[in-house]
């Protein structure tokens, strides 16, 4: 089983610095930390689509003294021993265009999105493709962590066997694979649920991406959601195995009571939609 869990490791290969970037964000005033420390965040993004699930975890006071703490580990939980280097550049206008988008999908300065867009071209060559999930990833780390912190981080979760090289693509591959993997676990464990599942024809691939690909940024509230990503950054890919099969099981007495038909109501309560009361899992 192990083997269908594992992915290859993306090649490291020598490119370009991180120049251009770097001087934006210190132009933004970004270079010492991550955006919730830098002056007048919330006047400018209070609003924010990526603060949604915030829930008043992250107020102007800043980042609590308990979590700045946590923080600081996160670096080494990933294996970041230091400033990693981008592979190349990104030359791809079309995904130029796309990261625009995204990045007016996820903040409402204008400055702060093009410190997002240059850390998405820093990146996107480790698979010279992209995937949303980079986006949301991306953004959460942009608010607690300076621009070679994210980066550095965002290349290690690309390359490392220990977490999730290949699924940043936007025809990933590995993720399919081990969705099916997981399809797999829940039928040896929770067979009443793939019963409804196969059923409802829901397959994974249309809810368990926010959870595998794009670590639940957009899926938990902040004050499970750092939980989430560190546990991640110890455990590897391992823990989204865990955490989606843990999920299964706290949500499976009202996944039993709807009908094949209920498709929209199966995926509200998997997905952990907004409308949907959230379920806690320790």
């Amino acid at each position: 089983m192990s083997e269908s869990f594992l992915v290859a490791a993306a090649e490291r290969a020598s490119g370009a610095g991180t120049d251009a970037l770097t001087a934006l964000m210190a132009k933004t005033g970004l270079s010492g930390g991550g955006l919730l420390d830098a002056p007048g965040f919330w006047e400018k993004e209070s609003g924010a689509p990526l603060l949604r699930r915030n829930a008043g975890f992250f107020t102007s006071a800043g980042i609590p003294d308990a979590l700045r703490q946590r923080l600081a580990t996160w670096p080494a939980l990933a294996g970041v021993s230091n400033a990693a280097v981008a592979a190349g550049v990104c030359d791809d206008e079309a995904a130029f265009r796309i990261f625009l988008r995204d990045a007016e999908r996820t903040f409402q300065d204008e400055g702060h999105r093009q410190a997002f867009m240059e850390l998405l071209k820093s990146v996107w060559p480790e698979n010279r493709d992209y995937h949303q999930g980079l986006g949301y990833v991306c953004s959460l780390l942009m608010l607690v962590f300076d621009t070679d912190t994210t980066q550095a981080i965002l290349l290690q979760l690309s390359r490392s066997p220990k977490y999730t090289p290949g699924y940043w693509r936007a025809a990933p591959e590995p993720y399919v694979r081990d969705a099916m993997v997981y399809a797999r676990l829940v039928q040896e464990r929770e067979p009443e649920v793939a019963q409804l599942l196969q059923a409802a024809c829901v397959v994974p691939e249309a809810y368990a991406s926010k959870w595998f690909i794009g670590l639940c940024v957009h899926v938990l509230p902040f004050h499970a959601l750092f939980d989430y990503v560190e546990a991640f950054l110890k455990e590897g890919y391992v823990y989204l195995f865990k955490f989606a099969l843990a999920l299964v099981a706290a949500t499976k007495e009202r996944l039993l009571t709807f009908k094949p038909t209920d498709v929209n109501k199966i995926l509200e309560v998997l997905r952990l939609d907004v409308q949907t009361q959230c379920v806690a899992i320790s």
